[in-house]
């Protein structure tokens, strides 16, 4: 019975306290001048921070399915796990005199992925798949050695040994899960639905030179679909079931990026990710995805996905300027020819309607056309401007308003 560990276990505490307290253990060793008890946990409760913040930080990343009983609530189940996973990483990571880490703290949240079912769950509990993260802080000129993997080790030995089922009365199980949480086969996470919405994104891929561009790219896609699974399957109102890396991003060749060190490579890609809906459904996701990607990338979450890269930063869409052109310039211009019925609301601008459409079917041809190793175009341009054929019907009759 869960409640019979925690007062058996608060027993213990209690008289260990009191004999710390009335000096009891003092006379254990002559040279003991003091034995002082600290209240657990090590992590303050308002900061989610034990030592020192320092700017040479590491993320841990991992996941666990949460069980626990309906009468529990998440908001105090969660933070008291959050202090126990802490309370086990602490003493192996800051315990010796030469320690490279020198603080931990419990941010950034652990994130409940409400769309997600858990693997197994006894009738009458809640459960839910949880993306977890903590982070440690170095001393500021330390190498970063193998404390991702220490913790990462403490994390899944504490859940396979039911290390924190005590730290709150209504949890009945932590299961680790392993990570990555997308298939590195398939690239895939959660359910795959016909009601499907694409997500589109660019950035600069700055990496070594001795880098293999394809490993790099796997690791980068991977790692940003990581970063956005919190984001949009967290709240079970935005509707997404799923999520994949594909299609793959494109290397936009013969564009230089903004910036680029000595001895780098860079490159200009243009990233895709499909979000899956629940049918029928339309959703804000993409807006979530794109706000999770950029925050990635501002802070440099991205750039230990692989050990050759460098920087990731985010380049804003459209790629084309407010002149519809992409690239350069050449002598040898090809013309293509399409045409296309656009049905629009009576109320907008046609002028404007047409400038979007362009821009936006630009966007698409560019990594058609300049994307991959063999590229067949240097510069992408909207002009000349799409005409409307006032004198020929749609062949579809539109609504009243449109």
């Amino acid at each position: 019975d869960d409640s019979e560990v925690t007062d058996e276990e608060q027993t213990a505490r209690g008289e260990i306290k009191a004999g710390m307290d009335n000096d009891e253990f003092k006379s254990a060793n002559s040279n003991i001048i003091d034995v002082r008890y600290i209240e657990l946990p090590f992590t303050d409760k308002e900061t989610g921070i034990f030592g020192s913040m320092t700017n040479n930080s590491i993320p841990v990343n991992y996941a666990y399915e949460l069980e626990y009983a309906a009468e529990g609530d998440l908001d105090d189940i969660q933070p008291d796990l959050e202090f126990a996973i802490n309370d086990k990483i602490i003493p192996l990571l800051m315990s010796e005199a030469d320690s490279t880490v020198v603080g931990v703290s419990s941010t950034p949240q652990d994130q409940v992925l409400e769309s997600i079912k858990c693997s197994q769950q006894e009738v009458g509990n809640n459960c839910f798949l949880v993306k977890g993260a903590l982070t440690l802080f170095l001393q500021e000129d330390a190498e970063i050695g193998d404390e991702e993997q220490v913790a990462s080790n403490a994390i899944k030995s504490g859940m396979d040994n039911d290390e924190f089922v005590s730290s709150n009365i209504n949890i009945h199980d932590v299961r680790y899960v392993q990570t990555p949480l997308t298939d590195p086969g398939t690239g895939t996470f959660g359910d795959i639905s016909d009601n499907a919405l694409e997500v589109d994104y660019a950035y600069e891929l700055e990496y070594l030179e001795a880098g293999n561009f394809d490993a790099i790219q796997s690791d980068l896609e991977q790692a940003i679909s990581e970063e956005v699974i919190p984001a949009v399957m967290s709240d079970s109102s935005l509707g997404v079931v799923g999520l994949s890396t594909l299609p793959a991003d494109q290397m936009l060749q013969g564009v230089p990026c903004s910036q680029q060190d000595d001895g780098n490579r860079c490159t200009l890609m243009k990233g895709v990710l499909t979000l899956y809906l629940r049918d029928g459904e339309s959703t804000s996701a993409e807006k979530e995805a794109i706000d999770a990607i950029r925050s990635g990338m501002d802070n440099d979450r991205f750039d230990s996905a692989n050990d050759n890269i460098r920087d990731v930063r985010y380049v804003e869409l459209p790629l084309s300027d407010e002149n519809g052109m992409f690239g350069s310039n050449s002598s040898k211009a090809v013309e293509v020819d399409y045409a296309y019925e656009l049905e629009y609301d009576k109320d907008g601008n046609l002028s404007d309607i047409i400038s979007d459409a362009e821009n936006a079917i630009n966007e698409e041809v560019i990594p058609g056309v300049m994307g991959g190793s063999e590229p067949i175009a240097v510069g992408v341009s909207a002009s000349p401007e799409d005409q409307v054929v006032d004198t020929v019907s749609c062949s579809v009759q539109p609504v009243e308003d449109n």
